[in-house]
């Protein structure tokens, strides 16, 4: 019986260790979508607009650095300049599953940190 209780406790810690890494690589894969999302934004107004105009064109102001925008914001981005982004009705609802994945995410991380 005790052999069992502490194969079950090393399963168990596998499991949460794997989740955690999990956990860690899904906050990799936003990060470096929310990247590249930004700079497909940014780049495309630039193309758009030039390069110092397409600030004025954007509903949330860039930053002078990246990141430029807050998360929330880049998906607001994407969503309200759908058109001038050229983003078809298939993008826009891939964007609204990363956006519930990325608030998934990170209220379970601040959850779980507390």
């Amino acid at each position: 019986h005790q052999h069992h209780h502490q194969q079950q406790q090393r399963k168990e810690k596998a499991e949460a260790r794997e989740g955690l890494d999990v956990k860690r690589l899904t906050g990799q894969v936003l990060d470096l979508t929310l990247a590249a999302l930004e700079r497909f934004i940014e780049a495309t107004f630039v193309d758009n607009y030039g390069p110092k105009e397409w600030q004025q064109m954007v509903d949330v102001p860039p930053r002078d650095v990246p990141p430029r925008w807050q998360p929330q914001d880049i998906f607001k981005l994407l969503k309200q300049h759908w058109f001038s982004l050229g983003l078809g009705r298939e993008v826009q609802e891939i964007v609204t599953l990363v956006e519930h994945v990325h608030e998934r995410h990170t209220s379970s991380s601040s959850s779980s940190s507390s």
